[in-house]
């Protein structure tokens, strides 16, 4: 949603700083909510990195150990599966991105071209509350983008793990089939 709709020339004008409060308040929690949970998500993906990694490393050793033919078939498998799930993982999830921070530069707040312009419009006493306001309106403003940054790398991330972890469980699936078809096999050849 685009801010200047939000934060209107109506809100501005009619919008007081006690409210202004609340409201930043609450968006600072929700800015803050969705930056940790970004932290978070970006150790989980390296933690299931990690663990695919060593899964696809001992598949690698167990191929070049000289299985049989069922268990090679299985283990490529699973091993490409792997490959793929990694490649997904490190190419669209771990990568450095461009997060947005909560709170407002020094330099964002204080504007000679806002002052200008208020100090143009009302006295002193009353300027400087207006000032005030539309301090806090545009940090309630700035939460808004955050919180919509944070958000879309979030879902961007969750896509491409789920992805992933399709790959992963199609992998999986595959490599169950074989293992049921190999363990067949050899029970209907045993009998013959």
């Amino acid at each position: 949603m685009d801010m200047e709709k939000i934060i209107t020339s109506k809100v501005r004008q009619n919008l007081d700083e006690q409210t202004a409060r609340i409201i930043l308040e609450r968006s600072d929690k929700l800015a803050q909510g969705t930056l940790d949970q970004l932290r978070k998500s970006t150790d989980r993906s390296y933690t299931m990195v990690g663990f695919l990694i060593t899964i696809f490393v001992a598949l690698t050793a167990f191929v070049f150990s000289g299985p049989s033919l069922w268990q090679l078939a299985v283990t490529l498998v699973l091993w490409m599966g792997t490959g793929i799930g990694l490649y997904i993982l490190f190419s669209k999830v771990l990568w450095v991105h461009r997060f947005s921070y909560v709170g407002d530069d020094p330099r964002n707040m204080i504007s000679e071209r806002n002052i200008d312009v208020l100090s143009q419009k009302y006295d002193y006493r009353k300027f400087n509350e207006r000032y005030s306001l539309n301090t806090l309106l545009d940090a309630i403003s700035n939460n808004q983008k955050t919180i919509d940054r944070n958000e879309e790398i979030l879902n961007s991330r969750c896509d491409e793990i789920e992805k992933a972890m399709t790959v992963i469980k199609t992998t999986i699936i595959i490599a169950s089939l074989i293992t049921v078809i190999a363990l067949l096999t050899s029970s209907v050849a045993s009998w013959w």
